[in-house]
């Protein structure tokens, strides 16, 4: 058995950004002239800047006696731009893990919580613009606990992740051999980032909640529903969430509020999306070998 880490740094553990998006908002931020939505969904391709505008947004809010928010144009604007450019600046100085694997890996959470944000989008159509904003922040937050869990224990992580065959044997081996609970460890960290309650208890699943929270836990079962979805395209295990088949019985999907047809149109909404990202990133793959690719001068 590998040995247990102490879980008391966990939390100040102090994610990189990604590279391409923090680049893509910082020259828009600096270019002014622009749109609040357009910057909006560049930042979404990260949740480490989500968090860290979230936070910034708010603490700038309670000096003022304002309430905290979940709109990401909202924080925005309440930075304004030139405190929005200063806490750019100062995120990019924050190194990628030096490792490739790790490194790669980290990359692999972070685009499947971006895809597990955009479907939640696309189900959150079908149920009400009141969840909208919420389920899209809360399914790019839903991969937050297994990236810490990564970056604080580097390789041995790695070493749990190949003995395992599903996330929730990992998640189970995390808790048991390095009493890592990912999904204590990640409320825990969104609270320390001044994510309001709400939206951080609709993440909890281990919460309850009264007729009057309905829409928390509809976020709930919306960013879990489409977890379930890009996990099983992912490992090529789609077949029962097709429309008509026997979705598993403890799916989140089960207890949305659907009707008619609209099941159908969030699963072929959603395959559209996975499918168009899965071909974007193998160009791109085919792209970088190629321009990896010794030519004949350096063969020679």
């Amino acid at each position: 058995m590998l040995p247990k880490k102490s879980k008391q740094t966990i939390t100040d553990v102090l994610i990189p950004p990604d590279k391409i998006a923090i680049t893509k908002a910082y020259k828009l931020v600096i270019d002014k002239d622009i749109r609040l939505v357009d910057l909006a969904n560049v930042i979404t391709k990260d949740p480490v800047l989500v968090l860290e505008i979230l936070k910034a947004g708010n603490q700038s809010a309670a000096l003022d006696g304002r309430p905290e928010t979940i709109s990401l144009t909202s924080a925005i604007t309440r930075l304004g731009f030139d405190s929005l450019q200063s806490l750019l600046f100062s995120l990019q100085s924050r190194k990628n893990p030096s490792k490739f694997k790790i490194l790669n890996e980290l990359n692999k959470y972070r685009d499947q919580a971006v895809r597990i944000s955009y479907v939640s989008t696309i189900m959150s159509k079908y149920i009400g613009n009141k969840v909208r904003e919420q389920s899209r922040l809360g399914g790019l937050f839903l991969n937050i606990g297994y990236i810490l869990a990564l970056l604080h224990l580097g390789e041995e992580f790695l070493e749990y992740q190949k003995s395992v065959s599903s996330p929730a044997l990992l998640k189970f081996k995390l808790e048991k051999e390095c009493n890592f609970d990912v999904e204590k460890i990640s409320l825990k960290y969104l609270r320390r980032y001044s994510i309001p309650d709400e939206l951080v208890e609709s993440l909890n699943r281990d919460a309850t909640f009264s007729p009057q929270e309905r829409n928390q836990y509809l976020v709930r079962a919306i960013t879990q529903g489409a977890k379930e979805l890009v996990t099983a395209f992912d490992e090529n295990k789609i077949n029962p969430y097709k429309p008509g088949n026997a979705m598993p019985s403890r799916s989140y999907i089960r207890t949305l509020p659907l009707v008619g047809e609209e099941y159908t149109k969030i699963f072929e909404e959603s395959i559209g999306y996975l499918t168009q990202c899965k071909l974007e990133k193998a160009r791109l793959d085919a792209a970088t070998l190629e321009n990896a690719a010794p030519t004949n001068n350096e063969d020679a």
